[in-house]
């Protein structure tokens, strides 16, 4: 019997995008640094701080910078050394029955009963430093906060003290991070005695923290000072406890050194509180798929949020003076494209590019013919775009990123407004639709065919893990059979798939299996067995057939289907090719 023949090469369509849990591409969300204000920091510093002291008193908390006793003595309240509150720095302490209470000359060596504190005992003094002013980079991890402002550290009712000036917080990207200010003070001896002399400022590092989550900080940061791993160097030794070494040295000139290292529940620091106020979230961008085929176009589905429409006002016509809106460009950009780090537009060689802008705005920029769209008052939009990576290469910058990349639009330098969603292109594996050459009907009225009705890809997301096996699933674009031959010959559509590839790694075809179905079936077709994961489809297998003699009509198909693999399989994105062969 003399076969029809058809080859069809869809682009995209077979087992494409199949992905380790924890290594795939899903929608990916670009996400801006954002700009956080009124920052406060609070911190009791460590029980030492507020605890009684054999001679003086106690030790205690001083807002603003002391002023120079001119020897280690004990200070009075005449001294006006004593301050609560200065600038942006307060001093609490814990109140009778809960809460905080603002101490006095007169109350600042008194616990919370009422009573004088004892040496092992604490007031619980603590210190709040506000208006601090920062960015916060969730998805780099990152973080910069700057204080202005002075407090003061007093030991033994005066004999001793020392500041810091200006704390900065410092976040890094490895999860780590500083708690750093400039330290000032006396040279002094805690016995007295003619040793006083100013300090040199220098920096200091106050604490040191590790495993530091932005992602879910929320409004607030409660970080844990490093001390029980921390070891440092002192005129007797190595000592493993300790406060970080730089501030160990600056100790060294206060005579307060061996209050800051060694054992004694009293001297493990407390925990620094970092909030702020919850202001508007960040410019978002979520793109539909990030890994796309090099060969032809994609189109994508992108969407916004946070980019508010008022923070961006053009420098440039035709929107000149009013909101300038964003741009929603593909390309492929060098590491300098920002506008707001003074980049110029050449460094931005857009192949595609949407002008987001106010409804009213859409047909000053030319309307959608143009490129534009709109930006709700809301700050969102939603737009698609046809991307290629040919013309990314033929516009781009050589050792660029392909990606979606957003900025302010017409003129207007908004940082916040700057994200990029880099694109991934990977060679195309063309999927290749085989069918037979047909023998001449003997008659020749009517005919046989099918065709793929829904998008000809398929996905089967992120592997999810089970025990000693990850598995994901996905389903077959509907295939329409329609067969009209009025010799009403038999039909089979068989499936057959390679194996799953990443480089040197592979998934075999015998693990992805599936499940056929029919739809709206009025040619007397029937489905295929269902084929279990192990069998696989490594040889063709049946999707559906009809018999001799069936009626004129058709079907739709298609197939769940079942990828299982082993979990000890090299994380990474994995692709093969299914044909569909027709026979007839």
């Amino acid at each position: 019997m003399k076969g029809f023949a058809l080859r069809r090469w869809l682009a995209g369509f077979g087992i494409a995008g199949v992905a380790l849990a924890g290594l795939t591409w899903p929608k990916v969300q670009a996400e801006a640094a954002e700009a956080i204000n009124d920052v406060t920091l609070t911190w009791a510093i460590n029980n030492e701080v507020g605890a009684g002291a054999h001679f003086g008193g106690c030790n205690f908390l001083v807002a603003g910078l002391a002023g120079d006793a001119g020897s280690s003595r004990l200070w009075t309240e005449a001294d006006g050394f004593y301050s609560a509150s200065s600038g942006n720095v307060k001093i609490e302490k814990q109140a009778a029955g809960g809460g905080w209470e603002t101490p006095t000359w007169a109350t600042k060596c008194l616990g919370a009963d009422g009573a004088a504190v004892a040496v092992s005992g604490t007031t619980g003094n603590r210190l709040v430093l506000s208006g601090g002013s920062g960015s916060l980079d969730r998805a780099a991890g990152t973080a910069t906060i700057n204080w202005t402002g002075s407090f003061s550290v007093v030991f033994y009712g005066g004999m001793t003290y020392w500041s810091a000036t200006d704390p900065a917080l410092e976040v890094r990207s490895d999860g780590t991070a500083s708690l750093t200010a400039t330290g000032t003070g006396y040279q002094a001896s805690m016995g007295g005695g003619t040793t006083w002399a100013p300090i040199t400022p220098r920096t200091i590092t106050l604490a040191n923290f590790a495993g530091v989550d932005l992602a879910a900080a929320g409004g607030s940061l409660t970080l844990v000072p490093r001390y029980a791993d921390v070891t440092v160097t002192t005129p007797s030794g190595s000592v493993t406890g300790a406060f970080p070494q730089s501030f160990v040295d600056f100790q060294q000139l206060t005579g307060q050194t061996s209050y800051w290292y060694g054992d004694g529940a009293n001297k493990v620091p407390g925990s620094v509180l970092v909030s702020w106020a919850a202001g508007p979230p960040p410019p978002s961008v979520v793109v539909s798929r990030t890994v796309l085929s090099a060969d032809g176009a994609s189109e994508l589905t992108i969407s916004g949020t946070g980019f508010d429409p008022s923070l961006a006002i053009a420098t440039n016509p035709p929107l000149m003076g009013r909101s300038g809106g964003v741009y929603i460009a593909f390309g492929l950009f060098g590491a300098d494209w920002r506008p707001s780090m003074g980049a110029p537009s050449s460094a931005r060689p857009t192949a595609a590019v949407k002008w987001a802008v106010l409804a009213a705005d859409v047909p000053v920029v030319g309307g959608a013919d143009r490129g534009g769209i709109e930006l709700l008052p809301d700050g969102s939009f939603s737009t698609t775009l046809s991307v290629s990576k040919e013309a990314a290469d033929v516009a781009g910058t050589v050792g660029g990123t392909y990606g979606i990349y957003t900025y302010a639009g017409g003129g207007a330098r908004v940082a916040s407004f700057e994200t990029v969603t880099p694109l991934v292109f990977e060679p195309g594996i063309p999927i290749e639709v085989e069918v037979p050459e047909a023998e001449e009907p003997p008659d020749p009225t009517g005919e046989f065919s099918w065709t793929i009705t829904s998008n000809p890809a398929v996905s089967l997301g992120t592997a999810v893990q089970s025990g000693s096996s990850f598995s994901a699933t996905g389903t077959l674009p509907s295939i329409k059979v329609t067969d009209t031959r009025s010799t009403h010959a038999p039909w089979t559509l068989n499936g057959q798939v390679t194996d799953l590839v990443k480089g040197s790694d592979r998934i075999t075809a015998q693990s992805l299996g599936w499940v056929p179905s029919l739809s709206s079936n009025s040619v007397g077709a029937v489905a295929g067995g269902a084929v279990a994961p192990g069998v696989g489809l490594k040889d063709p297998k049946v999707l559906a057939w009809a018999a001799q003699n069936h009626p004129s009509g058709s079907v739709n198909l298609s197939a769940q289907l079942t990828l299982t693999f082993p979990s000890t399989t090299a994380p990474g994105n994995y692709v093969g090719r299914l044909t569909i062969t027709a026979v007839g």
